[in-house]
């Protein structure tokens, strides 16, 4: 079994993938708060491992076997977030920061229990799809960084790893938690603000929280 550290690598590079984000080892070590060099050493030791593999461009991708790891990590970090919520009463926000504390100790015989006990959830508290190993492709959505005017309805908030308590909160305040219905008003150019429309009130979104958040189109714009 991998160790802690080698699974939480392996859950954010699944999790760059699942956004559509192309993974190399500057950008792995940002998402990971690690020194380059560090980065570089720990995917070497995966790459040993049969993890992952690196094409000639040095992009890094999941092997079969460290898919199948991801899947397992990501997983069991979901049902962290679903017991501390539903079962605890934590918040969202709340239960995405104390789910690392979890994660890493469920055994597959607690993971099968918690999966019985929380009613089989498809989805984390965040919107994101919880691996069931079957190979069916999990629901991306659109980013909302790059779509036009027009309504949509909110999917999910992506939990990688620049995606902190604090922008979490911040997303909350604005109404825009999965299932939440808004408008795009309008997009500014060089990842200038997206301003929405939510529950009546209007609010200019930063590029980094219209990039955590993926959405769904709704019905065609209109004024």
């Amino acid at each position: 079994m991998p160790t802690a550290v080698i699974e939480d690598y392996l859950e954010q590079i699944y999790l760059m993938e699942l956004n559509g984000a192309r993974v190399i080892g500057a950008r792995l070590a940002e998402r990971m708060h690690t020194a380059v060099p560090t980065t570089t050493e720990t995917l070497k030791r995966m790459v040993r491992n049969g993890l992952v593999w690196q094409n000639e461009h040095k992009e890094v991708q999941l092997t079969a076997d460290g898919r199948t790891a991801a899947e397992s990590a990501i997983r069991r970090h979901a049902l962290s977030e679903r017991l501390l919520t539903d079962i605890l009463g934590l918040s969202w926000v709340e239960a995405h920061a104390e789910a690392h504390k979890f994660e890493h100790i469920i055994s597959p015989k607690v993971e099968a229990r918690l999966m019985a006990l929380l009613g089989n959830p498809n989805t984390c508290p965040h919107g994101n799809p919880i691996p069931t190993g079957s190979g069916d492709p999990p629901l991306r959505g659109l980013s909302l960084a790059e779509q036009p005017p027009g309504d949509y309805q909110v999917l999910r908030i992506s939990e990688d790893a620049e995606n902190d308590v604090a922008l979490m909160a911040y997303i909350e305040e604005q109404q825009l938690k999965p299932g939440a219905d808004f408008r795009v008003i309008s997009r500014e150019p060089f990842a200038g603000p997206v301003v929405v429309e939510v529950q009546g009130e209007r609010h200019a979104l930063g590029a980094a929280v219209a990039e955590a958040i993926f959405v769904r189109r709704a019905s065609p714009y209109t004024m």
